[in-house]
């Protein structure tokens, strides 16, 4: 009996692709809209953005905590996994990765927030029935402050940028010479920085 290979991939491929669409519609708009003119000259560089720099920022919030466990640091050193010296030496420079990582995560923040007042201004003037999956305005002329300060998305944005105002300066050095104190109390505040943010993507 002989089986028709390429139609068993070709049906697996739209199968999945079915599935991924059915998780995440709102990709799939994106994708669609993405080829409309309109949509291009009013959308397509602000939502391109706050989507890659929030690809950015979730990678850079998945590893900023990594160098910062001494247990799993020690553990590493200590095992014999780790043979190479450069390795042992890469592992050594774990505060200079975490601080690479901070940094990143604030710059990309800016660019991210920044895209999303471009966003919910665009929303609000050029508001499209034919995009109502990517738009979050409910109706033309909507108040842009109401999606950013009356939604989970935008509310939880609002205090994560606060957050993470408040963690920054007071990493600087002379904060941290002068009051060690005041860096350590508000680095404790990754515990709500990391609770928005899943509210954040959730909503």
């Amino acid at each position: 009996m002989c089986l028709d290979t390429g139609n068993i991939r070709f049906t697996q491929n739209s199968e999945r692709s079915i599935a991924r669409q059915r998780r995440d519609p709102c990709n799939l708009a994106f994708k669609r809209a993405a080829d409309q003119p309109m949509f291009s000259m009013c959308f397509h560089l602000g939502l391109c953005l706050s989507r890659a720099s929030a690809s950015v920022l979730n990678l850079n919030c998945s590893l900023v905590l990594l160098p910062m466990c001494r247990i799993l640091l020690a553990f590493l050193r200590g095992s014999q996994k780790v043979a190479s010296r450069k390795t042992r030496r890469l592992l050594d420079k774990s505060k200079t990765f975490h601080v690479t990582c901070g940094v990143t995560i604030c710059v990309f923040s800016v660019v991210h927030v920044a895209a999303h007042l471009v966003n919910a201004l665009n929303f609000s003037v050029n508001y499209s029935e034919e995009f109502l999956a990517l738009n979050a305005a409910s109706f033309h002329g909507e108040d842009p402050r109401k999606l950013l300060f009356a939604t989970v998305p935008g509310l939880t944005g609002v205090f994560m940028v606060l957050v993470l105002f408040l963690m920054s300066t007071a990493s600087t050095y002379a904060i941290r010479v002068s009051n060690y104190d005041i860096f350590s109390y508000t680095h404790n505040l990754f515990f709500v920085f990391y609770l928005l943010l899943m509210l954040h993507v959730s909503g």
